[in-house]
């Protein structure tokens, strides 16, 4: 599977048996201005996410996101990372990557 990202996105690294990712897992995130894709480096039973994940193993080492749950806020225009984090809560990541959405 194969993402393209067509305007400001928000990559959550997610793994199985996880507790931290839980609150991401349970419910299809949105946050405002941002997309949001959930990535995990292995396969996942599809019971345990209500919003599909991409297993994407390979892009996350070259990514280095090695740490679930963490967040990455990716801009296609420019190619970059602005800004990326530790998840803890979906409102503590919505608040943290509000200040980035001009």
């Amino acid at each position: 599977m194969s993402i393209h990202f067509a305007r400001r996105t928000v990559v959550l690294a997610v793994k199985a048996n996880c507790g931290g990712c839980r609150d991401f897992l349970a419910a299809r995130l949105a946050f405002e201005g941002f997309d949001v894709v959930l990535v995990s480096a292995a396969p996942m039973p599809t019971t345990e996410s209500a919003a599909p994940i991409v297993v994407a193993g390979e892009w996350m080492a070259r990514a280095g996101l090695v740490a679930a749950p963490s967040y990455t806020v990716i801009d296609p225009l420019t190619s970059r990372v602005i800004t990326e984090g530790v998840a803890f809560a979906p409102a503590q990541v919505a608040q943290e990557i509000a200040t980035h959405l001009g």
